[in-house]
């Protein structure tokens, strides 16, 4: 996790349906659970709220196959894929006779395309060493302009996060523009972490986001990070539903009264998440997701 994967299949979704050589592109978020009803949803949303007819997973894959295979030029990218899935079962048409859909996938387990017959594999690679500085370089602000030590330090700590996009990202926003002793502690915290062992979690990436957690200087931005991680992995976190949360339990220092003064300051506090990479963007302005490398 944390190499992009995501983004770049989105960026590239868009990019061909805005060249014309799609006509639809949808995607769905697969993660863990694969559960079949749930894929189907998400495709039939994509698809200009497709009503799925039947009350059985057969039913409602037949409805989703007909749709696809409608003689229109269809993307369907199935993103965070975990195990081997059945295409047929969810209604996505990968005969040789079906009339223009294409299926991407991406998974962080290679496993998963040799057992799905994938035909065409494209590897995604960390960073490389110039690549990796010249992007922390551009996000830890002033820090080591002056000052060889530092920046020698910053140079380090780039190198702790082992070239993955994210990781770059939220360590030198959290550090930027901060002092020595800051610095240093935090490539120290970054050596000493130990989480090979954890299972699903990659420790490169999970190190740097909890050290972009720890430097969060708003209470109510950690209290709304520790909120949105009790929602299902992947799930569409809605903001109101954060508000509201954060009022009913109080969670904000400021103790707002109203509904829509909760929610003016989780907007604001979102966007400070976001910045700090603990955030992703959801699929509008009123939702968010957390990032899949977090456990």
């Amino acid at each position: 996790g944390g190499v992009g994967k995501t983004t770049m299949v989105e960026k590239v979704g868009e990019q061909l349906k805005k060249d014309g050589l799609f006509d639809e592109v949808v995607i769905a978020v697969v993660s863990q659970d694969a559960k079949v009803v749930k894929i189907q949803g998400v495709l039939a949303d994509c698809l200009n709220n497709l009503k799925l007819e039947g009350e059985t997973e057969v039913g409602r894959a037949k409805t989703l196959w007909n749709r696809l295979n409608n003689g229109k030029r269809n993307l369907v990218i199935l993103d965070d894929v975990w195990k081997e899935l059945n295409l047929k079962e969810i209604g996505i048409p990968i005969t040789d006779g079906n009339k223009g859909c294409k299926v991407v996938l991406t998974s962080r387990n290679q496993r998963v395309f040799k057992d799905m017959d994938v035909h065409k594999y494209f590897p995604i690679e960390v960073l490389s060493k110039e690549e990796a500085w010249y992007l922390f370089k551009k996000n830890m602000g002033n820090s080591g302009d002056s000052n060889d030590q530092l920046h020698d330090i910053a140079n380090v700590v780039c190198k702790e996060c082992q070239g993955l996009p994210v990781a770059i990202l939220a360590v030198a926003t959290a550090l930027k523009d901060k002092s020595m002793v800051d610095w240093t502690s935090s490539l120290d915290k970054l050596q000493k972490s130990m989480l090979n062992d954890i299972e699903d979690i990659d420790p490169n990436l999970f190190k740097s986001l909890r050290l972009s957690y720890d430097y969060l200087k708003s209470k109510d931005a950690k209290s709304c990070f520790l909120l949105c991680c009790l929602f299902p992995e992947d799930a569409q976190v809605p903001i109101e539903e954060l508000a509201s949360h954060c009022l009913a339990r109080r969670l904000l220092c400021q103790g707002p009264t109203t509904l829509e003064k909760a929610r003016v300051i989780v907007c604001s506090v979102v966007n400070t998440l976001k910045t700090s990479c603990l955030l992703l963007d959801g699929k509008n302005d009123d939702f968010v997701k957390m990032h899949d490398g977090l456990p």
